[in-house]
Order: structure tokens, then C-alpha cells, then sequence
């Protein structure tokens, strides 16, 4: 079930700090739910976390497009823009 996946991705993340795992996890379980927009926030933060700032960013765009009233997101897209000196793209 993706959602034990999704669940385990959870415990690499918060319970034993292995990143790579977690983002494994997370990719299985979107296999089984493309577009569940706090997994794909999940997975854009884990990527934000390892430094792959761009799919990071990517990952959190798709999410603002799926549920464009989670600030946490929109504060997670600014963050990485910042980041990458993309200021231009924060004021579209």
C-alpha cells in the first residue's frame, strides 16, 4: 500500500534522520498516489535537505499548484528561491 510506504517514510525522517531512506519510501508511495500533495511536499523537503535545491523547488511547485492555500509550502518555494538568488521568480 503506498500509504505504509508513505508511513515509513515518516519514521526515516523523524525518527531516524536517514534522509535517503525516507525519500526512497516517498517515491514508492507515489507511485500508488501522483498526486498527493503533502507526500509531494514531504519528498520536496527531504530533497531540500539533501541540497537538490532544484528538484526541491520543483517538487513544492507541484504542490502549490494542488493545494495553492498551504502556506507552508509557499513559505518552503520562497525559502529555496532565496537560496538559489532567484528573486525575480518570487515576485511573479
Amino acid at each position: 500500500l503506498p500509504q505504509a510506504h508513505a508511513a515509513l517514510g515518516l519514521v526515516h525522517c523523524h525518527g531516524r534522520r536517514d534522509w535517503q531512506a525516507a525519500l526512497e519510501e516517498f517515491q514508492v508511495a507515489l507511485r500508488g498516489l501522483p498526486n498527493d500533495a503533502g507526500l509531494l511536499a514531504w519528498v520536496g523537503y527531504v530533497r531540500r535537505r539533501l541540497g537538490n535545491w532544484e528538484e526541491a523547488l520543483a517538487s513544492l511547485q507541484k504542490v502549490a499548484t494542488l493545494d495553492p492555500r498551504d502556506a507552508n509550502v509557499l513559505h518552503g518555494i520562497a525559502d529555496i528561491l532565496r537560496i538559489l538568488r532567484r528573486y525575480e521568480e518570487a515576485a511573479d
